[in-house]
């Protein structure tokens, strides 16, 4: 069961000697996260407005937190970046926030924020209206407050509704298959030609089966996939599309001709016992091996036994 987190009360403890602000973000995608482009232009952004407005009044800057993606649908008293940054406000520090949706899921936790804040004497610095300073103990911050709050609950319901209603609509445009309908990808080591007809037919290619079989027979003398494709690309080695090769397609030719392989080997051992049998037959025919290997009658082979014992009893 997950542990809720308790707000911590500011004014309970003491005021620092000098104020600090702090920053706050969040991105949007994992994808933005690890590449740090959206994190970048947020601090850019929030390190001009305090060198502008909150550094000249003798405020140092105490810091970024920033909050990952999966954390958009937590409380901000709940998420792993917003619970230690509310803990670290001291009277009169101030919170400079890039964006009110990247701060606050819904109207309620924004509401609660901001008036958990006001009434701590934290300063709160909203970027996406223009670095305006909120006092929501007055009836114009309180109204700034929802307005925000508001308008940012609405957009992200439109951006869902959005998304929902153009996934609908491709499916809705998208072709059905034709009946005999066939994959357009031929598979390594084989290739789509027309017929005189104009049907598709599909034949082996020769050539990447050739470039296919080199591959298998390096990788098998030991060389490491980075060295195959280096070697492909020194050579300057195309694909049938006119492409170089990529790591991952030497790699499936790899293990495609691997299993080319093994099926050969298969066919080639399941009819080896049937053909070694009707050798047998039409050679040897019904009898024992040494009757068979001979070629005298059995009339033939008792008087020559016979002879032998005479030979023996006269000498």
């Amino acid at each position: 069961m997950k542990q809720k987190l308790k707000p911590v009360c500011i004014g309970l403890r003491p005021r620092a000697e000098k104020p600090q602000a702090f920053v706050y973000s969040r991105v949007s995608t994992q994808d933005q996260l690890k590449s740090g482009l959206s994190i970048e232009a947020q601090k850019d952004a929030a390190s001009l407005y305090f060198k502008a407005k909150i550094e000249p009044k003798g405020v140092e800057f105490g810091g970024c937190f920033i909050d990952a993606a999966s954390a958009r649908k937590m409380k901000f008293l709940e998420r792993p970046a917003g619970h230690p940054l509310h803990y670290r406000l001291r009277r009169g520090d101030h919170i400079i926030i890039s964006k009110t949706d990247r701060a606050f899921r819904r109207m309620s936790d924004c509401t609660f924020m901001m008036e958990l804040w006001e009434e701590e004497g934290v300063i709160v610095h909203m970027l996406d209206v223009r670095g305006m300073d909120i006092d929501a103990s007055t009836d114009l911050g309180r109204l700034i407050v929802h307005i925000l709050g508001a308008f940012a609950e609405w957009e992200r319901a439109r951006i869902s509704e959005r998304t929902i209603e153009a996934l609908r609509q491709s499916t809705k445009k998208r072709k059905p298959r034709p009946p005999g309908y066939k994959n357009q990808w031929p598979g390594y080591g084989w290739r789509y030609i027309r017929t005189k007809g104009g049907k598709r037919k599909r034949v082996p290619d020769e050539e990447e089966r050739v470039v296919m079989q080199k591959i298998v027979k390096w990788k098998l003398a030991g060389s490491s996939w980075e060295e195959i494709y280096f070697h492909l690309l020194r050579y300057r080695v195309k694909t049938r599309e006119g492409t170089e090769w990529s790591m991952q397609r030497v790699q499936r030719a790899f293990y495609t001709q691997l299993a080319v392989l093994a099926a050969e080997k298969s066919e080639q051992s399941a009819l080896t016992p049937a053909s070694a049998g009707s050798n047998v037959t039409q050679t040897q025919g019904p009898g024992t091996p040494d009757s068979c290997s001979s070629s005298a009658s059995p009339d033939q082979a008792a008087s020559s036994r016979e002879s032998q014992q005479l030979s023996t009893t006269q000498a």
